[in-house]
C-alpha cells in the first residue's frame, strides 16, 4: 500500500511538472482537476479535456488504472469476497 502511495505522488509530481499548456487549465472545476490528476478523463467541455490527448497523461493514466488493478485483484477484491459471504446483516440487528 505505501508503494502504491508513493506512485501515486510521483505520478502526480511528473504530471504536474510535465512541459504542458498551463493556462488551458484556468477556470476547470475542482472535480475536473480532480479527476485529471487521479488519471480520469474529466468531462468533456473541461479546459483540462484537451490535456488528455497528450502521451504523458495518458501513460499516467495507464499506470494508475494498472495500479488499481492490482490493488482489486490482490486486496480489495478479497475484502469485498470476504464481506459479501460473512456479513450478512448488522451487527446490531
Amino acid at each position: 500500500m505505501r508503494s502504491l502511495l508513493a506512485f501515486s505522488a510521483l505520478a502526480a509530481a511528473l504530471v504536474l511538472n510535465a512541459p504542458m499548456r498551463v493556462q488551458a487549465a484556468d477556470g476547470a472545476s475542482f472535480d475536473d482537476t480532480a479527476k485529471f490528476l487521479a488519471g480520469m478523463p474529466p468531462s468533456p467541455n473541461s479546459p483540462l479535456a484537451p490535456l488528455t490527448r497528450e502521451a504523458s497523461w495518458q501513460q499516467h493514466a495507464k499506470h494508475f488504472d494498472a495500479s488499481w488493478t492490482g490493488l482489486e485483484n490482490g486486496q480489495l477484491g478479497k475484502v469485498r469476497a470476504w464481506t459479501a459471504r460473512n456479513m450478512t446483516a448488522p451487527p446490531w440487528a
